[in-house]
């Protein structure tokens, strides 16, 4: 899914994989990177959206469980894509490859859909005007980012 740079966040709008039609609030990544990457959440727009401590809280928790979950998935899949690596440099049968890659592909499929639950869960949370206006920030900011990565890619000209 398409994440973008104010949210790659919370919502960037809560980062999910492509599998189903983008919810209307996306998962955020840990507060950690978000920070390390100058990039802001929903939470740092609570005043413009009108959410409440306790709206604030409830997301906060939701997020955090979400990232433990996924962190502790994400060494699952570390080490799946070790396994199958080390097949493949051994030439093992094609058959066990592709079940390992199976395994692979489900926890990918599984974790996309933790994300996609945790996005139902933080709209049930909010006001229907709140997500509205969750939606125009990160509109504003996908122009932003477009603009500037389009300016980017700018063939230069030398004279």
């Amino acid at each position: 899914m398409k994440a973008l740079m104010l949210t790659g966040v919370l919502f960037a709008g809560l980062v999910s994989t492509g599998f189903a039609a983008e919810p209307a609030v996306k998962a955020a990544p840990a507060a950690a990177q978000v920070q390390e990457q100058g990039m802001k959440t929903i939470f740092d727009y609570q005043k413009e959206v009108g959410l409440t401590d306790k709206q604030v809280t409830d997301m906060q928790k939701l997020m955090n469980d979400l990232q433990s979950t996924l962190n502790a998935k994400s060494k699952d899949l570390t080490a799946l894509r070790q396994t199958l690596s080390d097949m493949i440099a051994k030439k093992d049968d094609m058959k066990a490859i592709k079940t390992q890659m199976q395994k692979i592909a489900d926890l990918q499929v599984d974790n996309s859909c933790l994300d996609i639950e945790a996005s139902r869960k933080v709209e049930q949370i909010m006001k229907p005007e709140q997500i509205a206006a969750w939606k125009e920030i990160q509109k504003k900011f996908a122009a932003q980012a477009m603009m500037a990565q389009q300016a980017a890619q700018a063939p230069v000209v030398a004279k």
